[in-house]
């Protein structure tokens, strides 16, 4: 018999060398589920701090307002107002929609002037709102959020908070330096002068 053939028949190395060879594979299964387990902890970790990145990353949000009130508003930050979903700040999360609120003439379309504030917020600082059914235009809402205020705290919500500039807006008919004249109401506020752009 050949060395090989020994080795190949001989019970007691072949057991030692099975019993190796599995004791090999529990090792190495075990080594494998246990890096698999550290690469999901891993991966789990990275997307939760993702998440949480883009909870407090800054983004753009629309606020439509007279221009009068965006004086205010850069000088000294929101006040707050009462609108369908409560007191507080209402917000576009997008500005075509913010532009098409603007040229309506705002939440009662009196609105003669309108100015579209951009503010940079994170969006922890908005709720979504959810219309009530009864409401007459709850498919308008799609797209606004709030930041909630109390009307008894007098402290206003500083944010950063700019115009928008013309040139951002020029895709679109009725901005004239950085307010929109709503075509039906330029009549009725013609003595009054432009917001300074």
């Amino acid at each position: 018999m050949t060395a090989d053939e020994e080795e190949m028949f001989n019970p007691w190395k072949n057991g030692r060398k099975a019993a190796w060879n599995a004791e090999s594979y529990a090792e190495e299964w075990e080594k494998g589920y246990r890096q698999g387990v550290e690469d999901n902890i891993v991966r789990d970790k990275a997307a939760r701090e993702a998440e949480e990145r883009a909870r407090l990353s800054k983004r753009p949000y629309y606020h439509v307002t007279s221009p009068e009130s965006a004086e205010n508003i850069i000088e000294i930050g929101f006040q707050g107002g009462w609108g369908d979903d409560g007191f507080g700040v209402y917000v576009y999360d997008n500005l075509p929609d913010a532009y098409a609120y603007a040229k309506s003439g705002g939440w009662d379309g009196e609105l003669t002037r309108a100015v579209i504030l951009e503010l940079q917020a994170v969006p922890d600082d908005f709720d979504a709102i959810i219309p009530d059914p009864a409401w007459p235009n709850p498919e308008d809402y799609e797209t606004v959020l709030i930041h909630r205020m109390d009307e008894d705290d007098p402290m206003p919500w500083e944010v950063d908070v700019s115009i928008i500039d013309r040139s951002e807006l020029s895709q679109w008919e009725g901005f004239r330096g950085s307010s929109l004249d709503i075509p039906e109401k330029v009549a009725e506020s013609a003595a009054e002068p432009p917001f300074p752009g």
